[in-house]
């Protein structure tokens, strides 16, 4: 189990919001698992936001008025007879806290509230949250309403709250019945995991390894010119590290199974390496040709039952299979990744 303060960390590098460690403080991360943690983060950040004063956009909005105000709907104010009363139906912009952004962290509050795996003392202080909240709408939460507020492109706090809105909608299911929310084991899904740990180990290098370019790149197949590859499967490393001596291809893995058996015998995952090993060699020829670096590829896993780093030339392409700790301290961990590209 990846120890929660590591996961913090891990996360703020995962989502890019290093920036946002003043603001969440999360009181020393007392705390026993991820929703506890993702609580512990969603009230140091609502309570940042309400000392700042939540965000307010203008809305439009359509009433009966006696005062005339924005632009008058002459066709329904005829047809419910409204000019007789000494009113009239009126379009107009207000100012309000009721928008998307807001909508979607009160809800995931609430949800929290109702998840039964929730420390106490957390959901009292969600709790305090919700009269200062009044004026906001809860609404249904699904990927598309938080696809549409990550478009909406908030910065800041905001934006990190609604990462933890968003990996809550992944955390919390309801209930059977539809009384409550529980929590599921999200440490055990690799495929959400992987994702935390590969955008974990993108950010960490493009912030930490300055002498490097950092980017996730796309790797042409090295085919004849007149041949249409469109067929071929799509290569794109999950991070490539360039600098004035080497061409990095890291791909990162996240599962519980390093080996496979064969006969009593162990190895090395054959589809990972030949993986990595075509991103190299598809890689080497356009290097040749432009003078850069031979490239050189990783493959990182999180330690799981085994430790290993071990390096082999193959085909005179240099290979690194390693392992990383997630559960060692952070500074440990830190240093895992700076020898992969020290």
């Amino acid at each position: 189990m990846i120890p929660i303060q590591n996961m913090y960390l891990m996360l703020c590098y995962a989502w890019d919001k290093l920036d946002s460690l003043k603001d969440i403080k999360t009181g020393g991360l007392e705390v026993d698992n991820l929703e506890n943690l993702l609580c512990l983060m969603l009230a140091d950040g609502v309570a940042s936001l309400l000392k700042r004063g939540l965000h307010s956009e203008y809305v439009e909005r359509t009433d009966d008025m006696s005062t005339l105000r924005g632009r008058v709907e002459p066709g329904e104010s005829i047809q419910r007879m409204l000019f007789e009363r000494g009113m009239a139906r009126c379009t107009y912009d207000d100012l309000s806290e009721n928008i998307l952004y807001n909508q979607i962290i009160k809800t995931t509050l609430g949800n929290f509230v109702h998840c039964h795996s929730v420390d106490a003392k957390l959901r009292t202080r969600l709790l305090k949250f919700q009269p200062k909240l009044a004026s906001i709408s809860s609404i249904v939460i699904d990927h598309n309403v938080l696809n549409r507020a990550r478009k909406l492109c908030p910065t800041g706090i905001y934006a990190f709250i609604l990462e933890v809105c968003r990996l809550a909608f992944d955390h919390l299911v309801p209930e059977p019945g539809g009384v409550g929310y529980r929590a599921i084991d999200y440490f055990r899904d690799e495929k959400k995991m992987w994702r935390v740990f590969q955008d974990f180990v993108f950010n960490y290098f493009r912030i930490e390894a300055k002498h490097y370019k950092v980017t996730s790149s796309h790797i042409k197949w090295d085919t004849p010119p007149n041949i249409d590859a469109y067929l071929l499967p799509r290569m794109r490393t999950d991070v490539t590290l360039v600098s004035d001596t080497r061409h990095i291809i890291l791909d990162t893995k996240y599962t519980a199974e390093l080996f496979k058996k064969y006969f009593k015998k162990s190895s090395l995952r054959s589809e990972h390496l030949y993986q990595i090993l075509t991103y190299v060699e598809q890689q080497a020829g356009p290097n040749v040709i432009s003078g850069r670096p031979v490239p050189e590829g990783i493959l990182l896993y999180p330690a799981a039952s085994h430790h290993i780093d071990v390096s082999y030339q193959i085909k005179g392409r240099n290979l690194r299979i390693a392992t990383i700790d997630l559960t060692k301290s952070w500074e440990q961990i830190k240093g895992t990744l700076n020898a992969l590209v020290a």
